[in-house]
C-alpha cells in the first residue's frame, strides 16, 4: 500500500506542477529529462556505495520508508508523463490500470527480492547491487541522450 500511495502522491504532484509547464515550455521536457537522468546517477552511485554495507539478514521495512522511497523514484516522472494521458475523458481507467499494475509488479518484486536474498549469500548480493548500480546508471544515459534527440 505504501508503494501504490507513494507512486500515486508522486505521479499527482509531476501532473499538477510539471505537466502545465512542459506545455507552455517544450524545452523544459529535455531539461526535466538531464535532471532525472542526474538523479537516476545519483541513485546508482549510492547503490554502488551501498553495496558493501548489504547484509542479507532482514530489515524492518515500514510504510513510511516504502512510501518514501516510491515517492522519490523517477519512474514516477515516466509514468506520470507517458502513461497517463492527460484530459482523456477516461483517465480516470488509466490510473485503476496503473494502481493494479503497481500492486502486482511490487509484489512480484517482494517475491524476487526475498528468492534473491536467500539464495544469493552475502558476496553475491554485494556483485547484485553492483550489477544494477551499473544498470541505473546505463539507464540515465539513454534517458539523458535521448532527451536531445
Amino acid at each position: 500500500m505504501g508503494e501504490l500511495l507513494g507512486y500515486l502522491s508522486a505521479i499527482l504532484l509531476i501532473l499538477i506542477i510539471f505537466e502545465p509547464i512542459i506545455e507552455q515550455f517544450p524545452l523544459f521536457q529535455p531539461l526535466l529529462a538531464v535532471i532525472l537522468g542526474l538523479y537516476i546517477i545519483y541513485l546508482a552511485i549510492s547503490m554502488w556505495r551501498r553495496a558493501d554495507h548489504i547484509s542479507a539478514t532482514a530489515e524492518l521495512i515500514t510504510f513510511k520508508k516504502i512510501f518514501l522511497v516510491t515517492f522519490l523514484n523517477p519512474k514516477a516522472f515516466v509514468f506520470a508523463l507517458t502513461l497517463i494521458p492527460i484530459g482523456h475523458n477516461q483517465m480516470h481507467w488509466y490510473f485503476v490500470a496503473l494502481a493494479a499494475s503497481i500492486m502486482f509488479i511490487g509484489l512480484s518484486w517482494v517475491v524476487f527480492g526475498y528468492l534473491v536474498g536467500s539464495v544469493a549469500g552475502q558476496h553475491n548480493l554485494k556483485l547484485f547491487n553492483r550489477f544494477s548500480s551499473v544498470i541505473l546508471t546505463g539507464f540515465a544515459g539513454f534517458i539523458v541522450i535521448s532527451a536531445w534527440q
